[in-house]
């Protein structure tokens, strides 16, 4: 009977130096990218609660300034939309990045007071933004209008995103006209 001689390998399994590195590299390319793809997914996630909201608002708007509204003596007020002309409403009163967080705590008392109840409007979770809102009385030829922001600083660093959108009423049709949100220092 033969016997098989095995032979050992001498060689040591396992990976180089240069395997090592050139892993190592990369890994390093591929956080290079992904990192601030990541970040800028978040960004346009926590500012899509601002486009979102600022519709909310100015839906609100809308439905208030078509409903009859009755004075102290019964009679029917003009169609209006809520507040006070020409009075910035703010809420959270605070600037954003209170105490160095980008989020503000939920605060439903807040929103429970003039206009935001009158607009159907509030905010049951923690929100990113700081909305305002703003009625001015007709004028001339120009039609009963808003003005809606949200403005956010999401990394505190002073640099504010401000999403502002504005409504109109169109005389001639009477319907309110929507002009498009516009939005300064986007993914700020």
């Amino acid at each position: 009977m033969k016997t098989s001689i095995q032979k050992r390998s001498t060689q040591q399994e396992g990976f180089t130096l240069v395997e090592m590195m050139i892993t190592v590299v990369i890994l390093g390319i591929m956080a290079a990218v992904a990192v601030p793809t990541y970040n800028k997914f978040i960004t346009r996630a926590r500012e899509g609660e601002a486009s979102q909201n600022l519709a909310k608002i100015a839906d609100g708007a809308r439905i208030y300034f078509f409903k009859e509204h009755l004075d102290n003596n019964g009679i029917v007020l003009s169609p209006r939309f809520p507040g006070a002309t020409t009075t910035w409403y703010r809420n959270p009163s605070t600037n954003p990045c209170p105490g160095g967080v980008s989020k503000y705590a939920k605060n439903l008392a807040a929103w429970q007071q003039y206009p935001w109840d009158e607009l159907n409007f509030s905010l049951t979770t923690s929100h990113y933004f700081r909305y305002m809102y703003k009625y001015d009385a007709a004028s001339g030829s120009r039609g009963p209008r808003y003005d809606i922001r949200a403005v956010g600083d999401m990394d505190c660093d002073n640099t504010r995103s401000t999403f502002r959108l504005r409504g109109e009423l169109d005389n001639a049709t009477g319907e309110i006209q929507r002009i498009p949100v516009t939005v300064t220092n986007e993914g700020e």
